[in-house]
């Protein structure tokens, strides 16, 4: 089949979203379709490692670099993906049309689409502001709840509307969201995101014992979360809970990894480990490579997910697939991977839960047992069963929509 994908988000943007939009189209290409994806660039080209990949083709569209990333960023891209549209499919006879992540584009790609007798797809990551909590929601303004009110009326509008003949969920709970939405139930359909377990993948423990020495935490209890700095991950939580667990384990330290997407809510993070004088026991680290985080899951002592909400939640995931039981609040398709594979504990999205669980944690450490929860994503969430339930799902929706004519 031939495929033309978009997506809003694309390198050097880092996230759930783009790990999707690039491994998806990988395993597409390698599945043996052809794969034309659209995505927006600040400076010219866009990721140039994607162009030795069999059958995946990138075409950027230039933004401004002071707007990458923004609201008028990302309708600068839609206008300019529905020009690049017209002139792909004048160029070549697509068989899919697929948003691969976007909330402004759909509605102008799918217009265009429907002059032509083309499938398409959207698949959607989350529900905004479904996603958007803070652990502090006292703290909005009136301006702040009439804006979050506003873009929940203008995202659900934009779902119930769509004019695409499928709705790719990735999570039970996402699905719901779009139900909620007003979406028909039959245009919804889940299909998880998956992880790269070759690349995400359990250490041998000399490599740890190596990793730990150079990181000085051989002495240390240390709790791990990863994901970007914005309210609705819930770092805030795992702060307020510190003070209590170091009464007991005074050797922990808590690193958070991930990119400041909200510098005034990182601020406060920041001033908050000042008030609780954590300094020297938390540590924020921004712009780590997938090779080196694979070390700081595999050497953490426990990993902690306090996401208030989640479209999927990956990063828990890919902690899962380097071996390691998750504490987590069971936000998007965390509750379900996690008891699935047996290989964690569910808590409450309060501070008080947040304690309760790492200090049962710390007091009884779960058993290693890497080799089986990777054995157990490889199987339940690879990539390349993601892309073959896309493949199967494109061949119904289109057979469905234009059946072969019978002689």
């Amino acid at each position: 089949m031939k495929i033309l994908a978009f997506s809003e988000h694309y390198y050097p943007i880092r996230g759930g979203n783009v790990s999707y939009v690039d491994n998806i189209s990988r395993c597409l290409g390698r599945l043996g379709h052809r794969v034309t994806l659209v995505v927006p660039a600040s400076n010219g080209d866009t990721f140039p490692r994607s162009r030795s990949i069999r059958n995946v083709t990138i075409k950027s569209i230039s933004i401004p670099r002071a707007l990458y990333n923004t609201r008028v960023g990302r309708r600068l891209f839609a206008f300019g993906a529905r020009k690049v549209m017209r002139q792909l499919m004048h160029q070549t006879s697509f068989d899919i049309i697929h948003v691969l992540y976007g909330h402004q584009i759909p509605s102008s790609i799918f217009q265009e689409a429907e002059r032509s007798r083309v499938a398409t797809f959207w698949t959607v990551h989350n529900v905004p502001p479904t996603e958007y909590r803070s652990a502090s929601p006292g703290r909005w303004s009136l301006g702040q709840r009439l804006y979050r009110r506003m873009a929940q009326v203008i995202h659900r509008r934009r779902i119930s509307r769509a004019a695409c003949d499928r709705l790719i969920c990735v999570s039970d709970q996402t699905r719901r969201h779009v139900l909620q939405a007003g979406a028909s139930p039959s245009r919804a359909v889940v299909i998880p995101i998956g992880v790269d377990t070759r690349k995400f993948r359990p250490l041998h423990k000399n490599a740890i014992a190596v990793f730990r020495r150079k990181q000085r935490w051989t002495d240390r209890a240390v709790l791990l979360t990863v994901g970007g700095f914005v309210p609705h991950k819930g770092q805030e939580l795992v702060l307020k809970a510190l003070p209590e667990l170091i009464a007991k384990f005074p050797d922990i330290l808590y690193v958070c990894i991930g990119p400041i997407r909200d510098r005034a809510y990182f601020a406060r993070l920041e001033q908050l480990v000042a008030r609780q004088h954590l300094e020297g026991r938390v540590l924020f680290l921004s712009g780590v490579s997938d090779e080196d985080l694979v070390c700081y899951y595999s050497a953490c002592d426990t990993y902690i997910q306090p996401s208030l909400a989640e479209g999927f939640c990956l990063t828990a995931l890919e902690a899962m697939a380097c071996g390691k039981h998750i504490i987590g609040t069971g936000a998007g398709e965390m509750r379900n991977y996690i008891l699935r594979a047996n290989a964690g504990t569910i808590i409450g999205s309060t501070a008080r839960a947040v304690c309760k669980g790492l200090m049962n944690n710390l007091e009884k450490p779960p058993r290693q047992e890497g080799k089986r929860l990777n054995r157990f994503v490889t199987r339940e969430y690879s990539w390349e069963a993601t892309a073959k339930k896309t493949v199967k799902l494109y061949q119904t929706a289109a057979y469905n929509k234009y059946p072969p004519k019978l002689a």
